[in-house]
């Protein structure tokens, strides 16, 4: 994956993460320049001193090409002062740069310590010496700034240009060069100075490695972040954390399949009354209250609420994600809301409310359900029909929890269930064996 490219496209035809994340590179790479143009200006106040110290008699034991250096640092100050500006423009454009331009870039600042260490070789007693001046180490620092671009093949490129334009010296400076008396001969050795070439290339290939792991994982980190939104785009906000955990593990249970599930339905009883009589925002703050207590159950018996329904919800035991104990969850996180909802009431937090919840299991088809850029976990099939059907009855035995057999055949409530018997649904052929448990 390329950290930089030569296209060029306004902000609202390329949204993409790699677009976005190489605008902040540029940001990145605009924050470096801006530290180099420091860097050279700081150095040509650095001449500036050793000018005027000479000008007053004090002499150095090392001779500075003050007026090259000079010229050097400023033309250096202003290239870079211009390399911002035009990714300043790029950014508020929010365009990228070609990506040729980067190793073109990459040449001119590598070559920065090999030009200093030419400079240095006409004011040296010995011109080898110049190969073992701070300047080499200069190139190790344009190697390790290359890594803030990203691209791997770009800090290669910048390691094996180092390497070769350093070999290049050592060739013209040691190549017939006699070893003075008393002086190092290793400077004057060819290994010595291959191993100081192959070093460059390693750090780029180093600076590489680093520069790969750190897209890797941020690419990592902000596909794990969307497929997190997704998910909790698909099944909302009021997704238990620990569901969210164990689908993200198990995202091929989306697709669509046909699996055993219990459906509750929640219903507030006399809502529309209620909502006549109070402001909007002493409605919604009901709502919130009510809400909060149900949401907060479902999670915790590992359901998932799959659409708030106005005046109640609907949610979903056993899927996307199944257990053997999904239907006994239902019927606990039922019963746990009637008695949290009481407690609410008791305590002053709610008015005087009485709700109806219906549960029953059967088989679903489930998986996701729409076009690309819009998709919905559904969950279809006459399970979900029969289990709002079943939370109506409530109105009919006045009753709060109303299970079907399907329920109670793989759970067993805390309450001692009421038979009502076999009960007819209205629309429906044939009859369905219902209990009271509330």
């Amino acid at each position: 994956m390329r950290t930089m490219s030569g296209a060029s496209k306004p902000a609202d035809e390329d949204n993409s993460f790699e677009h976005v994340f190489r605008m902040e590179l540029l940001a990145s790479e605009r924050a470096r320049t801006r530290a180099l143009t420091a860097i050279f200006l700081s150095y040509f106040v650095f001449l500036g001193g050793y000018w005027l110290l000479q000008l007053i008699g004090v002499q150095s034991a090392v001779r500075v090409p003050v007026r090259a250096a000079t010229v050097i640092m400023i033309t250096l100050a202003l290239y870079e002062a211009v390399i911002a500006r035009a990714i300043r423009k790029a950014i508020a454009e929010r365009r990228e740069i070609a990506w040729w331009l980067w190793y073109v870039n990459g040449v001119i600042e590598i070559s920065v310590p090999t030009i200093t260490m030419i400079l240095l070789a006409d004011y040296l007693t010995t011109a080898v010496y110049t190969l073992a001046t701070p300047a080499f180490a200069i190139y190790f620092l344009f190697i390790t700034l290359s890594t803030l671009r990203l691209n791997p093949r770009l800090c290669v490129f910048i390691g094996v240009v180092a390497s070769l334009e350093y070999l290049c010296m050592a060739v013209v400076l040691v190549r017939g060069a006699e070893v003075p008396e008393g002086h190092e001969l290793m400077f004057y050795s060819w290994p010595y100075h291959i191993q100081r070439g192959i070093l460059l290339s390693v750090v780029g290939v180093t600076a590489a490695f680093v520069a790969r792991e750190i897209h890797r994982r941020s690419v990592r980190v902000y596909e794990a972040q969307a497929e997190r939104a997704q998910l909790l785009n698909l099944f909302g906000q009021h997704t238990s954390p620990a569901i969210v955990e164990q689908l993200l593990r198990h995202r091929a249970e989306l697709k669509s399949r046909r699996q055993r599930v219990c459906i509750m339905f929640l219903d507030i009883r006399g809502f529309t009354r209620f909502s006549e009589e109070r402001a909007p925002e002493a409605v919604v703050d009901y709502l919130n209250t009510l809400f909060a207590v149900g949401v907060a159950e479902v999670n915790r018996h590992d359901g998932i609420i799959h659409q708030l329904l106005g005046d109640g919800f609907m949610a979903i035991f056993g899927a996307p994600l199944a257990s053997e104990g999904d239907c006994q969850n239902a019927v606990d996180a039922a019963l746990a809301i009637l008695t949290r909802v009481g407690e609410e009431v008791d305590a002053g937090r709610l008015p005087p409310t009485r709700i109806g919840v219906g549960l029953h299991a059967g088989v679903a088809l489930t998986g996701l359900v729409g076009a690309e850029g819009h998709r919905e976990y559904k969950v279809t099939g006459d399970v979900v029909n029969l289990a709002a059907r079943i939370e109506q009855l409530n109105k009919q035995f006045e009753s709060q929890c109303l299970v079907t057999q399907a329920v109670l055949d793989a759970a067993t409530p805390k309450v001692t269930p009421r038979d009502l018997g076999e009960i007819e649904i209205r629309g429906r052929a044939g009859t369905v064996h219902v209990y009271q448990l509330a």
